[in-house]
C-alpha cells in the first residue's frame, strides 16, 4: 500500500505524476521537493541517461523527452518541473541566470497561493535552494521569449572553453 507521500514512479505521465503529488503532498515547498524527487530518482533509475550538451538542447528540449530520457541538466530540470507544477495549479516562471558553477542556469520562480509572493527554487540544488550566487538575467514563461538572445549568445559548452583557451 501506498503512503501518503510515497508516489509511484512506474507511472511515468508527468501529468498522472503531478496529479498524484498534488493529491498526496500538501503545501508547495513540500510538492516543489517532491516533483525535484521525482525526477532525480526517475533519471538514475534509467540504465542510460541524456545529458543535453549545449544551452540550447537543455532549454529546448521537449519536456516528455527531457524526463523519458532522464535529462538532469538546469534547463532540462526547470522545464520538467514547471510543467508538473502547472499541472498543479501554480503559476510558474523560469528563470535564465548564472551561479558560481555556470554563466547559464536555470531555475523557477513559483506563485504563492494566497500571498501572491514568487518563491524561487532550484530543482538541481539540495533542498532546492537559491543561494546568493544566483544572479537573474532574465524571468520569462517560456523559453521561447528569448530564444534568439539564447540563440546568438551561446554555444555548446566546449566551444565556450575553446573561446577560453
Amino acid at each position: 500500500m501506498e503512503s501518503q507521500t510515497e508516489i509511484s514512479m512506474n507511472e511515468v505521465d508527468l501529468v498522472e505524476l503531478a496529479n498524484r503529488v498534488k493529491e498526496r503532498v500538501e503545501g508547495l515547498e513540500s510538492r516543489v521537493l517532491k516533483v525535484q524527487k521525482i525526477i532525480v530518482e526517475h533519471a538514475m533509475s534509467l540504465p542510460e541517461r541524456i545529458e543535453p550538451q549545449s544551452i540550447l538542447e537543455s532549454r529546448f528540449m521537449p519536456v516528455d523527452e527531457a524526463f523519458d530520457n532522464g535529462a538532469l541538466s538546469c534547463g532540462a530540470m526547470t522545464n520538467i518541473g514547471a510543467e508538473m507544477l502547472k499541472t498543479m495549479g501554480y503559476e510558474v516562471k523560469k528563470v535564465h541566470g548564472e551561479d558560481e558553477n555556470s554563466v547559464d542556469h536555470a531555475w523557477l520562480l513559483v506563485k504563492e497561493p494566497g500571498s501572491g509572493e514568487w518563491s524561487p527554487y532550484d530543482l538541481t540544488r539540495k533542498g532546492a535552494k537559491v543561494g546568493e550566487h544566483h544572479r537573474v538575467k532574465k524571468i520569462v514563461s517560456d523559453w521561447e521569449e528569448i530564444r534568439g538572445e539564447i540563440e546568438s549568445d551561446h554555444t555548446t559548452y566546449g566551444q565556450r572553453l575553446k573561446a577560453l583557451e
